[in-house]
C-alpha cells in the first residue's frame, strides 16, 4: 500500500528522466531525494529507439534509488494529451458531473470511450458561473506510455499531464493562486512548448508544436551538421566563440515561437478581457539558450524570468549544487510529487480506472484474507446444519415430488416465453418499413430543380419576340448523381434523443424544438451535377458583355436551390438539405469540337472521368440524360446559337434522419401527396 506522506514524482522527458521525492510533514513538504538521468542521445535524434532508451533510464533510476512504499506519480507530455476549458451555467453541485461529461463529449476530439479523462472545476467569488478544465488522453497512448514503467516493474499510482504538474509546482512554490495579476509559465520541451496562464486561481493552457528539437534542426540546416553535433553545438552555444552565428541561425525559430505565444495570449484575452498578464516564468533546458530571455523580453514587452530555484525546497549538502544546476527542468517532477501527497492546486489523474481498482484491491488483500477465513468458518457451520436438514428432507419423498412438479411447470413456461421472444414480428415489420425510406427524395428534388429553372423565366411573355441573348431561359440537358454513404459499416444515424421545447443552451438563450434533427457531419449524401444551356448573355450596344450567364445562373437557379428561393414551409417538408451549390463550368457552345443543332442530340464525351471511390465509400453513380439538348421549334430552326452558354452546376443533397424522413412523408401525404414549389410555367421554346 503506497504511503500518503511519501511520494516520488517522475517526469520522462525527451532529454532526460527527472525525479523528486517529497515527504509531507504537517502542512509543509521537504525534499528527501532527487535524480537527473540524461539519455545518451536526445530521443528526437533520428533512428533512436525511444522506448528502449526510456526503459534503460527508468531501470537505472530504480537501481540507484529505493522506492519502498512511496507512491509514484508520473506525467505524460502535453503534446500527447488534450486540455480544454469551458464555462458551465449555474447548476446544483450534484448535477455538475453530468454536465461536465456532456461537455467532455463535445470538446474531446475522440469518442469518449476511447480516452481516459479527468476534470477540475474553478469557482469565482465574483461570478456564479462554473469554469471547468477537461484533461484527456487516448487509451492507446496511456497503455504505450505505462508499458515503459511496467517493463522495469515500477508501479504507477497516478498519471498527470505535464503542464498541469508545472502549474501545481509553481502554484505551491510561488503562491500563484493568491496572485492578483496573471502569470504565464512557459515550459520549452524538446518536441513542444507548454504555455500555462495562471490568473486568480484559474488556469488556461495550450501546447505549441515548437521546442528544442526545432532549434537543433535549424542548426543542422544552417551549418550542414549531423543531428548529434548540432545538439552539442546548441548546448554549448553560451560559451562558444560562434555564439552570434548560432543565434542568427536559430533566429527564425525564435520569431516563430514569439508569434505563436502572441497568438495564444491574444486568444486568451479575447476570452477574458479583464485579464492582465504582467510577467513570464520560463523553464526547461531549452530556456538556457543564449539571447532567448532577452529576445522574449523585447518582443513580448513583459518581464521574463528564468526559473533557477525553488523557494520552498531546500536541498542541503553536496547535492545542493547538482539540484540548483537542474532546477530549471525539475518543476514537472515537483508538481507530480505534490499531487501524490494530495497538495496539488489542480487535480488531474488520467490513470485507467481498472489499474486504480487493482491497486485498491491489492491494498485491501490482508483484510480480505482475514474476512475470507471468518467466512470459511461460518460456511463450515452452515454446511453442517444444512446437511442435517437435507437428510431429513430426503427421507420424506412427498415434498420432493411437489418441488419437482413446480420446477417442471416453470421450465415449460420458460420455453414458451423464449419461443415468443424469438418470433417477435415487430422487428420484421420495422425492416419492411425501412424499405420505403427516402422514396420521395428524387421526385421532390426534380420538382425543386424544375421550379428553380422555371423561376428564371417568370414574366418573359413570348420569348420568340426577344433577341436570343436576352431570353432568360434555362434548359437542362443532363443530370449526374453519385451517392456517398457512411464511412463505417455500422448504422450511421444514431438513435434520436428528444429535445424539450424551450431547453436552454449554454449561452442562456432559449430555442424551439427543431422540426428536423441535424445529422452529424459528414452525413450520407448525393453529389448531383446539372448540365444545361442558356442563351442569356446581356450585351451593350458595342457588343460588350454587361451581364454574364454565370451571374444570371447565380441569381436564379443557384439562388433557388440554395434555399433562398424556396419558402420556409416547403424546405421543412423535404427529406434532404441542399448545400454547397456552385458553378463548375460555363463555356460557349461554339467551344465544342462538334456543332450542336436542334435536330442533332449532343453525343460529346464527358470532360472528366468519374472520381475514384475513397476507402469505405459507397458509390452509386447514375445519369439522367435528356434526349435533345435544345427544344424543337421549326419557326426558329435557323436561328444562330453560337453565343449560347453551356453550363455545369454541382451541389450536395444531404439526407436527414430516417425518422424525420418518415415524418415528412406523412405530412406530404396529409397535404395531398405533394406540394407546389413554384407558380411559374416552365419555358419550352428554344
Amino acid at each position: 500500500m503506497p504511503s500518503s506522506t511519501d511520494c516520488w514524482g517522475i517526469e520522462v522527458g525527451a532529454n532526460a528522466v527527472k525525479a523528486i521525492r517529497l515527504q509531507k510533514a504537517g502542512g509543509s513538504v521537504r525534499i528527501t531525494d532527487f535524480d537527473y538521468l540524461p539519455y545518451k542521445k536526445v530521443l528526437t535524434t533520428p533512428d533512436t529507439d525511444m522506448d528502449e532508451a526510456i526503459r534503460l533510464a527508468l531501470d537505472q533510476l530504480q537501481t540507484r534509488k529505493q522506492f519502498g512504499k512511496a507512491a509514484v506519480v508520473v506525467s505524460v507530455p502535453g503534446h500527447q494529451a488534450f486540455a480544454r476549458f469551458a464555462s458551465l451555467p449555474p447548476v446544483e453541485p450534484k448535477k455538475v458531473p453530468e454536465i461536465v461529461k456532456f461537455e467532455a463529449v463535445q470538446q474531446i476530439p475522440f469518442p469518449i470511450d476511447e480516452v481516459e479523462w479527468d476534470y477540475q472545476t474553478f469557482l469565482s467569488e465574483d461570478s456564479p458561473d462554473v469554469e471547468v478544465g477537461i484533461f484527456a488522453i487516448t487509451k492507446e497512448r496511456v497503455a504505450k506510455w505505462l508499458a515503459n514503467f511496467d517493463g522495469v516493474d515500477i508501479t504507477v499510482h497516478g498519471l498527470c499531464l505535464s503542464p498541469v504538474a508545472v502549474y501545481n509546482a509553481l502554484a505551491h512554490d510561488r503562491d500563484l493562486a493568491d496572485s492578483s495579476s496573471g502569470v504565464m509559465l512557459m515550459d520549452i520541451g524538446t518536441s513542444a512548448t507548454d504555455l500555462i496562464i495562471a490568473d486568480g486561481g484559474r488556469i488556461w493552457m495550450r501546447t505549441i508544436p515548437l521546442g528544442g528539437h526545432h532549434f537543433t534542426e535549424a542548426l543542422v540546416r544552417s551549418f550542414k551538421l549531423s543531428y548529434s553535433k548540432a545538439e552539442k553545438l546548441k548546448r554549448e552555444a553560451a560559451t562558444s566563440k560562434y555564439a552570434k552565428q548560432i543565434f542568427q541561425a536559430m533566429r527564425p525559430i525564435f520569431v516563430d515561437l514569439v508569434s505563436k505565444i502572441q497568438q495564444s495570449m491574444g486568444y486568451y484575452q479575447t476570452l477574458n478581457r479583464d485579464a492582465e498578464i504582467e510577467k513570464m516564468i520560463g523553464l526547461g533546458s531549452t530556456f538556457r539558450l543564449p539571447g532567448l530571455k532577452k529576445f522574449l523580453n523585447q518582443q513580448l514587452n513583459m518581464e521574463v524570468r528564468r526559473l533557477d530555484d525553488f523557494k520552498k525546497l531546500d536541498v542541503e549538502g553536496r547535492n545542493a549544487s547538482a539540484f540548483a544546476e537542474n532546477a530549471v527542468t525539475m518543476a514537472p517532477a515537483y508538481g507530480l510529487a505534490l499531487q501524490g501527497l494530495g497538495m496539488e492546486a489542480v487535480s488531474c489523474n488520467v490513470l485507467p480506472e481498472v489499474i486504480i481498482r487493482e491497486q485498491v484491491w491489492k491494498a485491501k488483500q490482508p483484510w480480505t484474507i482475514a474476512a475470507a477465513a471468518i467466512c470459511a468458518v461460518s460456511a463450515g457451520v452452515s454446511y453442517f446444519m444444512t446437511s442435517n436438514q437435507l437428510s431429513g428432507y430426503e427421507s420424506n419423498a412427498e415434498p420432493r415430488n411437489a418441488v419437482q412438479g413446480v420446477i417442471s411447470t416453470a421450465s415449460d413456461h420458460k420455453r414458451t416465453w423464449n419461443k415468443l421472444s424469438t418470433d417477435d414480428p415487430r422487428k420484421k415489420i420495422g425492416n419492411y418499413q425501412r424499405m420505403l425510406d427516402y422514396r420521395t427524395v428524387w421526385p421532390l428534388l426534380m420538382q425543386d430543380i424544375q421550379a428553380g429553372i422555371a423561376s428564371a423565366s417568370v414574366g418573359q411573355g413570348d420569348v420568340s419576340k426577344l433577341p436570343r441573348n436576352e431570353r432568360k431561359q434555362i434548359f437542362m440537358t443532363n443530370l449526374d448523381y453519385r451517392y456517398v454513404g457512411p464511412k463505417e459499416k455500422a448504422d450511421y444515424f444514431p438513435p434520436k434523443k428528444a429535445v424539450a421545447a424551450g431547453a436552454k443552451r449554454r449561452s442562456g438563450r432559449r430555442r424551439a424544438a427543431p422540426v428536423v434533427t441535424k445529422v452529424l457531419e459528414p452525413a450520407p449524401y448525393y453529389e448531383v451535377t446539372i448540365e444545361g444551356i442558356t442563351p442569356f448573355t446581356r450585351r451593350d450596344a458595342g457588343g460588350r458583355i454587361v451581364e454574364t450567364a454565370a451571374k444570371f445562373l447565380t441569381e436564379t437557379l443557384i439562388s433557388y436551390l440554395g434555399e433562398r428561393g424556396v419558402e420556409e414551409k416547403d424546405r421543412r417538408l423535404r427529406p434532404y438539405r441542399i448545400s454547397d451549390v456552385r458553378i463548375v463550368e460555363v463555356v460557349s457552345v461554339s467551344v465544342d469540337s462538334r456543332t450542336v443543332t436542334p435536330d442533332q442530340p449532343s453525343n460529346r464525351r464527358r470532360r472528366r472521368s468519374e472520381p475514384t471511390p475513397k476507402p469505405n465509400e459507397v458509390k452509386v453513380p447514375g445519369t439522367i440524360t435528356i434526349e435533345s439538348e435544345l427544344p424543337q421549334n421549326p419557326d426558329l430552326k435557323d436561328e444562330g446559337r453560337k453565343n449560347d452558354q453551356r453550363f455545369k452546376i454541382s451541389f450536395r443533397v444531404e439526407l436527414v434522419h430516417p425518422e424525420d424522413a418518415r415524418a415528412i412523408e406523412s405530412q406530404l401525404q396529409a397535404a395531398g401527396g405533394g406540394i407546389k414549389t413554384a407558380n411559374a410555367e416552365t419555358e419550352v421554346k428554344p
